[in-house]
């Protein structure tokens, strides 16, 4: 098969290529072809060059390696990128022409905005299907727009999948498909290895725990955070015996979203009017002032309209007329809301916080809290694992629908007891044979902040307490010199850290590295050297390489240290 490898439309040159030219897709992660071939001369290959492959263009972002066997023979290993790699070239950009900025608005805005930054230097870049959401404030910080886009994800627990240059977001991308593939002659399957994912925890017994929000000092024995009667749910204690863990949802807490029903906003001289302007809920069924929690403010939080994402303390609150007065946000900018551009309008909704809710609220939050508990532990009660699969040319080729990553399909093998629907989390083939597809497919879809995720659920708080002391004691040891990182006290091997430059880092496995545990591989995760209770900070995909060639921690996303030719 020849290849085809253009610049700017024209081709500059045609190499033949067999099975180590091999398209690979992992959903919201990797999609590119690798392309190993020889030649009899040195090509004209730039960054910028590119092949189409189903109608996509795939480019070449860094330069080839290349090996000289002798006057005549060149070995070349050249990697084409996707369209979804190039939005990295991009920074994210506020509208005001800043790199750190927060921004308030549902998945769909978010997108939006990202989608417009994107195609100030990349055009026909398009907003897809994107689930329906309330708002959130999500802070950016010198981001490209590849790390945003999986920052926007994350913050409303979605997955991405892009297509034509068009991004659609949702809560699970993909479809069930009809089609079941079995170990055995012409059913579907001549290969299948099973694997438990790394860094996945098994749970049998489930403590529940929502939000602060909303409680006061009397819940339940002065509980701190929402709970439910039960306190925790167990499953699959018989088979593997009780292995607890625990649920955290913030934003599960006794609330009522109401709807504005009118509105009197009032200014003098362009500034808001606190005394007269007032905000009316009819349908409000209790007495804010009787649910006032002693040394704390209650404050509304709007869910939609011109203030989505944004609180405001409640100074009074008429129950006869049901109407809520709320002081002005103000930022030190001089920035204040509401304002003459932005303010409340009928129809907004909103909720109430840092009051205590009426008992049916509570009620309502625990049975969500519950509800939810469960399908944690639905999801945590069996081991996940993954199942790489080689698949049969022949019945690829019967296949009616077209499988892609994201999709569930059915596979089957009686002795190894699977049957059952599961995610395709992986796809590849040679560019010559795409018929001669290799699949992962697994229980979840493992991408960088859920195999981080389900690291640190696994961990105790002391646990972490323990670990943040010990960072904290190794970074006051350290000083700064010209910005190169040294060590006052000798660094003791440890397992799962890595010493590069002189700065020791954690790293985490990757997902299908399962044979060297000890060892950093390419596809684990680089963590930097501090966390906090919930979200890990700074964490690079290990792309292979040099691992001591990297000079900018600081910005770059990915590690790719291949050596330069």
């Amino acid at each position: 098969m020849i290849l085809n490898i253009l610049y700017k439309a024209i081709v500059v040159a045609s190499v033949e290529i067999d099975e180590k030219t091999v398209l690979t897709k992992k959903l919201m992660n990797e999609d590119r072809v690798i392309s190993e071939f020889t030649t009899k001369e040195i090509l004209p290959l730039r960054i910028g060059c590119y092949i189409v492959v189903e109608g996509l263009n795939y480019t070449i972002r860094k330069l080839p390696t290349i090996v000289k066997v002798n006057d005549n023979t060149f070995n070349y290993t050249v990697l084409f990128e996707s369209e979804l790699d190039t939005i990295k070239d991009k920074l994210l950009i506020s509208s005001d022409g800043l790199t750190e900025f927060s921004y308030v608005g549902t998945a769909e805005e978010l997108l939006t905005m990202l989608i417009a930054s994107i195609n100030e230097i990349k055009i026909g870049w398009q907003v897809g299907t994107v689930d329906v959401t309330d708002s959130k404030k999500i802070d950016f910080a010198n981001e490209n727009c590849y790390t945003a886009l999986y920052k926007i994800a994350n913050e409303f627990k979605f997955e991405f999948i892009v297509a034509n240059k068009t991004i659609h977001l949702q809560a699970a991308v993909g479809t069930l498909k009809s089609v079941t593939f079995e170990y055995g002659k012409t059913k579907g399957l001549y290969s299948i290895e099973r694997r438990l994912i790394a860094n996945s925890e098994l749970y049998t017994r489930v403590y529940g725990f929502g939000s602060e929000k909303n409680i006061p000092y009397t819940y339940r024995d002065n509980a701190k955070r929402l709970i439910f009667e039960e306190e925790f749910l167990e499953k699959e204690v018989g088979a593997y015996g009780v292995k607890e863990g625990y649920y955290i949802n913030e934003d599960i807490y006794p609330q009522r979203t109401g709807t504005l029903t009118d509105t009197s906003i009032q200014f003098i001289a362009e500034a808001y009017n606190v005394t007269e302007s007032y905000i009316t809920d009819a349908t409000i069924d209790f007495n804010i002032n009787d649910y006032l929690i002693e040394g704390l403010t209650a404050k509304i939080v709007f869910k939609s309209g011109d203030l989505s994402g944004y609180q405001f303390e409640i100074w009074k609150f008429d129950s006869a007329n049901k109407r809520i007065y709320i002081n002005p946000y103000s930022e030190a900018n001089g920035f204040n809301l509401p304002n003459e551009n932005s303010l409340p309008k009928i129809g907004d909704s909103y909720t109430l916080i840092d009051i205590e809710m009426p008992p049916s609220y509570v009620i309502a939050a625990e049975a969500e809290l519950k509800a939810a508990t469960q399908v944690f532990l639905d999801e945590n009660s069996i081991p996940k694992t993954m199942y790489v699969v080689k698949m049969d040319q022949k019945f690829i080729k019967t296949l009616t629908e077209v499988i892609s990553i994201g999709d569930l399909v059915g596979i089957k093998d009686n002795q190894m007891g699977i049957d059952r629907a599961i995610r395709i989390a992986q796809l590849s083939y040679p560019l010559v044979n795409p018929n001669k597809k290799e699949a992962i497919i697994a229980d979840e879809i493992p991408y960088i902040q859920r195999q981080l995720t389900a690291k640190q659920a696994a961990a105790s708080a002391k646990a972490i307490a323990a670990v943040y002391t010990k960072i904290v004691q190794e970074i006051n040891n350290k000083t700064i010199i010209n910005n190169e990182v040294t060590n006052e006290t000798t660094i003791v091997n440890e397992p799962n850290t890595v010493l590069i430059n002189g700065k020791k880092f954690r790293y985490v496995k990757g997902y299908d590295n399962t044979t060297n545990l000890e060892v950093l591989e390419t596809g684990d995760f680089i963590i930097d050297n501090y966390w906090d209770r919930y979200t890990y900070v700074k964490k690079w995909l290990f792309l292979g390489g040099i691992k001591e060639k990297s000079d900018n921690w600081d910005r770059i996303e990915t590690i790719d240290l291949t050596p330069a030719i």
